[in-house]
This record gives C-alpha cells, structure tokens and sequence, in this order.
C-alpha cells in the first residue's frame, strides 16, 4: 500500500478492500437457519396474523415474516444505505413489508424512537452487538414502542460461546477488530445471559424467556468440519457454550 497517498484515498482503499471482502459471503444462505427459527418462534409467541411487527433492520427475515403478519414495519438506516439491495433482490417474490422508521438506534442516547404507532413484537435480532450506544438505552426506546403485552424478541451472539472460551485459552482475541466502514463497524460488544437479564431490568423490562442455541447454517466458520460434532455434543452437555442466545423481553409492570 502506498503510504504517501492521502488520508481520503488510504481510507477509501480500505473501506473498498473490506467491502469487497464482506460482500463475497452469502449472508442470506448462512442466516437462513436463524431467519427460520425467529419466524418459528414468533409465530409461536404470537400467532394471530394481525399482529403488529416491528422488524429491527431491513432483511430477508422482514419479507419472511411478512409472509405471515400483514402489518410488518421495519425500523432503521435509510433503505438506499449500502447493504439493502442485496437482501431486496433476495425477496423479490415475497411479499413486501409496509413502512420504515429511519432511525439510527445508536441516536438513543440523545431522544427516543418518533413513532405513532406501537407493536405487539419487536424484532431485534443481530444487532445490539453492532451497537456503541449503552444497550438499556436502546432497549429503553424500544420498550416505549411496545403496547401493553407486547414482546420484544432479542436474538444476539453468545460472549462466552465454547469457541471465543477456547480462542482465549489460546492467547487469541476471539472478537474481529471494528471494521473500516463506520456504517457496518461488525461487533462492538457481545453480552452474556445475565448481562442482558440485568439490563433489560435497567430498562424496565422483564426477560420472561431465554435460550441458547446455534442458528446458522453451518460452524466451519469457527470449527474444523470434522470436530463440530463434538460441537454440538458438548452444546447439548451445556446449551452456555453455544455461538447464540435469544431472550424474550415484555414490559415490566409496577407491582
């Protein structure tokens, strides 16, 4: 690299280098599994197809669950913003999802979520850990978007998972540097069960249901193929050592 060019063109080459890089992986295929698995599982909390839905992120996941609900929102970035095109052209067949909140959820510590209209779930799935803002802040925002009995569901990374423990054991950070483009920075900060327990609380809100479990399509991205099977062995021995965890949040109510 040419280290005399300015600080413009050295960040526009990384920033093109790292795209380059993310771009090449099928982010659809692989999430598939835990898109399945969020629909499943939202489905089973509330079944009714009526239900109001607030999709946290633009991404195959909303037309999946517009498949479903009639009323799908979806809040976040700009739909133009780097990143949606791929997963529209990955739904074109799929019904389409209704509005969308432009709203940066790091903007939480500063105001709330300007909306009219609130929700009986909350879709939250892959995204506190991309966060740099304080999770009770934004789990706060959100909570106000509810209605009365209305849930939130949280899919997040494990930041204890059996893999990141091992990494360590081996003097290796198990967590990617902050990424070039500040618009898709990769994970500031993963959390762990109680963690997210103890601030949900913080947030006025009540975790009425966890769960650990690996969502994704396949583990050779963190194991060898020939030992995810011991993977999955020790997961079932103890479900803390899985890559995933989702927690279901409701309001919590004065007693």
């Amino acid at each position: 690299m040419e280290y005399s060019q300015s600080h413009a063109q050295f960040v526009q080459e990384l920033l093109a280098e790292q795209d380059r890089s993310l771009n090449s992986v099928d982010y659809v295929g692989i999430s598939l599994p835990r898109f399945q698995y969020t629909v499943s599982l939202c489905r089973r909390l509330h079944p009714k197809s009526d239900a109001k839905v607030l999709d946290v992120g633009r991404s195959y996941l909303s037309f999946m669950l517009a498949q479903h609900y009639a009323d799908v929102t979806t809040l976040g970035f700009p739909l133009g913003d780097h990143g949606y095109a791929h997963e529209h052209a990955a739904a074109q067949d799929k019904r389409q999802p209704g509005g969308h909140i432009v709203f940066d959820l790091n903007d939480a510590q500063a105001r709330g979520i300007d909306s009219k209209d609130q929700f009986n779930l909350i879709v939250f799935t892959e995204v506190l850990e991309h966060l740099f803002t304080a999770p009770e802040l934004v789990l706060h925002a959100l909570r106000e978007l509810l209605v009365e009995d209305g849930l939130i569901v949280c899919l997040t990374p494990n930041a204890i998972a059996l893999p990141k423990r091992l990494r360590l054991l081996r003097g290796t950070n198990p967590y990617e540097c902050i990424r070039i483009n500040c618009h898709n920075p990769g994970h500031y900060r993963e959390y762990t069960k109680i963690e997210l327990q103890q601030m949900a609380l913080t947030a006025g809100l009540e975790m009425v249901h966890h769960e650990f479990g690996n969502y994704r399509s396949s583990q050779n991205f963190v194991l060898p193929k020939n030992k995810s099977q011991i993977f999955d062995f020790l997961c079932r021995i103890n479900p803390a050592f899985c890559l995933g965890q989702t927690a279901v949040f409701r309001k919590l109510l004065a007693r």
